[in-house]
């Protein structure tokens, strides 16, 4: 039985970074909200989409690496993979990355067994 590799790890990879990228910039939103008296709070919008990207990207890790059939999956790991190219927007250069190698390998999830 073949695993999905080259969409599970770019997959994880991404949902890694994601969620280390979150936590320092809300710590730097903190720190700057501290340093400017509650104003810069403002900025801790900014790691939102991060967060909830990495949440997603690692949960299609977790059924990418369990058993298959991994064919059901496919419609949801290509949405995501759609969002990690598309975070180019936000500067996001390992997310953008890592979805092309996932949209690349795409047709994994109909070759692997079940």
């Amino acid at each position: 039985m073949n695993k999905p590799n080259g969409v599970a790890i770019p997959m994880l990879v991404s949902g890694i970074f994601n969620l280390i990228y979150a936590a320092s910039a809300t710590f730097s939103a903190l720190v700057l909200g501290i340093a400017t008296l509650g104003i810069g709070c403002a900025c801790l919008i900014i790691p939102v989409p991060a967060i909830i990207l990495g949440i997603f990207e690692l949960k299609m890790y977790n059924r990418l690496s369990g058993p298959g059939p991994y064919a059901m999956h496919k419609s949801n790991a290509h949405t995501i993979a759609i969002i990690q190219v598309i975070s180019i927007i936000f500067g996001n250069v390992v997310s953008f990355v890592c979805g092309i190698i996932a949209l690349v390998n795409m047709n994994q999830l109909d070759d692997a067994g079940g």
